[in-house]
């Protein structure tokens, strides 16, 4: 039985679990409920595609990239909670400039980056919303399934062996928004200001790592960068948001 891009729904978890072999593919977690998946038997195979899509793009039916978008039904019940925690904090009125601002720096500031370790499944994929550690193709699909469940078009980009980052479509045109960078930014100590410049603020042809996004894979948008205002008035409002609330574990906000 092959159930693919559809809410789940308890009679749908009665047929799978009642199938020798089923498999359930899903284009991204939106609607889905995490009560709902965990009671998913672990015989039952689920593919979360997200960002790597072979049927656009052919390398992504090598064995490394289709393992990437496995999933047991136990960890993707935690992984659909996790952004939920993030979700609860949004404001549905936010633009979505400061929508997608607020969940970068939740993850710049609450997932570390992978040092030490290779190119793996789990710190490459959703996972990292459960062990918090990921490599910059875990981070863009993290960002990547954040931004389709939130509503707002944008594409997972991936220059293979170099570097993964994110095309989101923001106030009618495309920035190139690298949650990687805006980490490794954090972790130097460095003012606020550097970690704001990897949401969207350098213009390409100054930026060092212009050659990457010129050589992602196709299509190519033509890449436009905040004005520093933009960025820095949506910050304004989070920081309006955090000042009325307790202050939250899932996100830490400050103003350069």
């Amino acid at each position: 039985m092959i159930i693919r891009n559809k809410v789940l729904t308890l009679e749908d978890v009665r047929m799978l679990n009642n199938e020798p072999k089923s498999v359930v593919i899903l284009k991204n977690t939106v609607g889905q409920n995490a009560n709902i998946i965990e009671q998913i038997s672990n015989n039952v195979t689920i593919s979360v595609i997200g960002g790597y899509d072979a049927k656009r793009y052919d390398k992504y039916k090598e064995p490394k990239y289709v393992n990437r978008t496995l999933y047991s039904p136990k960890q993707l019940a935690k992984i659909i909670r996790t952004f939920e925690k993030i979700e609860k904090h949004i404001n549905p009125n936010w633009t979505d400039i400061e929508k997608a601002l607020y969940v970068y720096l939740s993850m710049i500031k609450s997932i570390n980056y992978d040092y030490k370790n290779k190119n793996s499944q789990t710190n490459s994929n959703l996972c990292v919303m459960l062990h918090r550690t990921a490599k910059c193709a875990g981070f863009a699909t993290c960002y990547k399934e954040a931004m389709d469940r939130l509503g707002i078009e944008n594409e997972f980009k991936n220059v293979p062996n170099i570097h993964s980052y994110n095309a989101v479509l923001l106030g009618g045109r495309w920035r190139v928004i690298d949650v990687t960078w805006g980490r490794n930014a954090f972790d130097e100590n460095t003012d606020n200001s550097k970690c704001l410049r990897n949401f969207g603020l350098d213009k390409l042809e100054f930026n060092s790592s212009a050659l990457v996004y010129y050589m992602c894979t196709e299509p190519q948008h033509k890449y436009v960068p905040f004005h520093k205002d933009e960025v820095l008035d949506a910050l304004d409002t989070l920081l309006e948001n955090e000042n009325s609330k307790a202050p939250s574990n899932d996100a830490e906000i400050s103003r350069a």
